[in-house]
């Protein structure tokens, strides 16, 4: 199955080779504080997540990466996340809904674990734009 993803993947760029309206659309960024949980009292929590894609009209493909580290070594907050996904935007007035297919891999340090799979998402921000 992962063979499908990346053959499917190098044929959506290799179609766009050609294209004229080829974007490079991405977004960074951080966090870094408290939990704020009651389980989590007295922890500091730090996340980075970068993502780049390659795009043609409302279709792109994304590559991300996330990671997180906390000051009292639990397992959910000490990760590196790498993922391809495929995107479709929806442009809205004052806003956008994207929805999201691909394949994520997370790897967990404190309990020294590997997940991996297919994911999908449906996400949405809507606020003012500066024109």
């Amino acid at each position: 199955m992962k063979r499908f993803v990346l053959a499917a993947v190098f044929v959506f760029l290799a179609s766009m080779a050609s294209a004229q309206s080829v974007t490079f659309p991405g977004s960074m960024w951080s966090t870094f504080g408290t939990a704020g949980a009651i389980a989590e009292t007295g922890n500091v929590t730090s996340r980075m997540h970068a993502e780049q894609g390659i795009a043609k009209g409302a279709f792109s493909v994304v590559g991300e990466v996330t990671g997180v580290k906390d000051k009292l070594d639990y397992d959910w907050n000490n990760s590196a996340l790498f993922g391809v996904l495929g995107r479709y935007t929806l442009k809205l007035p004052g806003g956008q809904v994207r929805g999201n297919v691909g394949y994520e891999r997370e790897q967990r340090f404190v309990m020294a674990r590997t997940l991996s799979g297919f994911v999908w998402s449906v996400d949405c921000w809507f606020g003012w734009n500066i024109k």
